[in-house]
């Protein structure tokens, strides 16, 4: 009997170890379908009351849904890929399957912490391909994110800011390659809809945005200063109407050169009449956030900080335009910047840490690595 019982325990395991694992389960173990569909549903809410979801001032969007996550692959400098193990990418689109935002989810730090955001680039690509069916795949290379559909690349984002070493260059002899034509794809499926509800101040929390247009740096690749001088001066002072290359050809001689914090401040001073105050060699907390730009719509002022990578030799500026935090608890509260990076667009990021003193820090669309801040400026109130 011990043994016919001992045969069939054998017959069981043997069996169980036939049985395969689901893919799905494996690769999305890193990233809970519920928690990431819990983020999506707070960011996107923050994101409609602070009016940056595309499209929600024409009243097109009565819902949204979240899809499942789009493959990823990094080109590495040895020009072969990899499939992206700690960064997922979601789209998220309306009923008519415009994509009216992405989401970002990340695995970071030494303790593997799961962070989100929520941003609006690429939207007009995706929309393409969700409309259209077709499968895709992101690929990210050193300095570029591209989307690969099967027959052609599509580069969609180039910028000094995702610069990444340990990444290939994008060309054609990457184009030819056999092993892109094997990379998985997949069309954007599997939507969830998300619960639509406002995220208003409550007792325990606060929020403040200010409407500081989105100003794109493209096509001058250095141009992330001009950018933010452009859009906090435009919120300050709308009567005044600058481009980006009208503060290049006066303020760096028409050539795609990049400029310091003293040049920002020159040009929101004499182009906007702009009081300034820079703080060097100063990292940027979730009380100085809140104190400049206030509780609630447009009752501050915006503050444009530059955050460094590759030591302190290159940096990028980017525009402070709101934050939501949690008295008490503190430890996952939101900062939306507006990045000028290529195209430009608003992002709402993820700040970890407890209580006002939380560091903010900034992370490229393409990776998990989150850059300090070094600098920033405030406007005189």
């Amino acid at each position: 009997m011990k043994r016919k019982m001992l045969a069939l325990v054998m017959a069981f395991v043997l069996l169980m170890l036939q049985v395969p694992v689901s893919a799905n389960v494996s690769s999305e173990a890193p990233f809970p379908a519920d928690v990431i569909q819990s983020e999506a549903i707070e960011l996107v809410n923050i994101a409609l009351d602070q009016g940056v979801v595309p499209g929600q001032d024409s009243s097109e969007i009565t819902s949204l849904y979240l899809s499942d996550s789009i493959p990823i692959y990094e080109l590495l400098a040895d020009n072969t890929f990899t499939e992206a193990d700690n960064i997922k990418y979601y789209g998220i689109f309306d009923q008519n399957d415009v994509a009216r935002g992405l989401l970002i989810a990340r695995i970071q730090g030494d303790d593997e912490t799961l962070t989100c955001e929520y941003n609006t680039f690429f939207c007009e690509e995706l929309t393409e391909y969700k409309q259209s069916d077709a499968e895709i795949c992101f690929i990210f290379a050193q300095t570029e994110v591209t989307i690969f559909d099967g027959r052609q690349n599509q580069t969609v984002m180039q910028s000094a800011t995702l610069h990444d070493d340990s990444r290939g260059v994008f060309g054609a002899e990457t184009a030819r390659t056999s092993q892109l034509k094997s990379l998985n794809r997949s069309v954007i499926s599997s939507m969830t809809e998300l619960n639509l509800v406002s995220t208003a101040a409550t007792n325990s929390t606060v929020s403040g945005s200010v409407s500081v247009p989105l100003v794109a740096q493209a096509p001058w690749d250095n141009g992330c200063w001009a950018a933010c001088a452009v859009s906090v001066g435009s919120y300050l002072k709308p009567s005044v109407h600058l481009t980006v290359t009208n503060i290049m050809n006066d303020y760096a001689n028409g050539k795609d050169d990049a400029k310091s914090y003293n040049t920002i401040q020159d040009v929101l001073a004499y182009e906007y009449g702009c009081e300034t105050t820079q703080h060097v060699f100063s990292t940027l907390n979730m009380g100085t956030v809140m104190d400049n730009i206030g509780v609630g719509t447009n009752k501050g002022n915006p503050i444009i900080a530059r955050v460094s990578y590759k030591g302190l030799v290159e940096g990028h500026f980017i525009v402070v335009r709101g934050y939501v935090y949690t008295a008490g608890t503190g430890t996952l509260d939101r900062a939306t910047i507006m990045d000028p990076a290529d195209d430009s667009g608003v992002r709402i990021l993820t700040v970890t840490g407890t209580g006002r003193s939380m560091t903010f820090k900034y992370t490229p669309v393409t990776n998990s690595d989150p850059r300090d801040v070094g600098l920033y400026i405030t406007i005189a109130k």
